[in-house]
């Protein structure tokens, strides 16, 4: 069965050929970022907007994929019922993320899966950084491996390591 499904799902993708690459300089306008870290999202908000004071436009995709639904999500925040039975995303708001190209996008997932994998190889963004996973290594453009349990440590840390060494400076991309 689970052949199958990967079978369908690899069927389903229409992989989209970026028209923009990275360079050190860019200013980072559109960012996403994908997060499944949902007990965490509260410094994800606070970095979008301190991005959206210096003009730039944040974008986030929650995702919560277990069965329970907590009281409180986030607006927009895909559920197991967004979820098409392939692991495709779908809905309005998935439609506007895969239509806008990014400059950068921030993956902060804790557990890889197939709506994350399917958002990495269909979106248009011009450089993608994650958390490393081994299913998702090979759709990021930067992986970064944490020695810190903290989430908030983890985002840091991935924001000042590919700072350092994409951009040569400690400033947020």
């Amino acid at each position: 069965m689970a052949s199958l499904k990967r079978w369908w799902f690899e069927r389903s993708i229409t992989p989209t050929i970026n028209q923009s690459h990275y360079f050190q300089g860019r200013n980072n306008q559109q960012i996403a970022i994908i997060t499944d870290a949902l007990s965490d999202i509260d410094h994800i908000l606070s970095f979008m907007k301190k991005e959206k004071a210096k003009g730039n436009a944040p974008f986030c995709i929650a995702m919560h994929l277990d069965k329970e639904v907590p009281a409180e999500l986030p607006d927009g925040t895909l559920l197991k019922k967004d979820i098409k039975w392939p692991g495709i995303p779908k809905g309005a708001k998935v439609d506007e993320f895969l239509s806008i190209n990014f400059d950068v996008c921030y993956v902060l997932v804790n557990q890889a899966s197939l709506p994350v994998e399917y958002l990495l190889r269909t979106m248009k963004c011009a450089l993608k950084l994650g958390f490393y996973h081994k299913s998702l290594a090979p759709f990021l453009d930067f992986c970064a491996e944490s020695p810190m349990p903290e989430f908030e440590n983890k985002f840091n840390y991935l924001l000042d390591s590919s700072n350092k060494l994409l951009f040569g400076k400690k400033k947020p991309a």
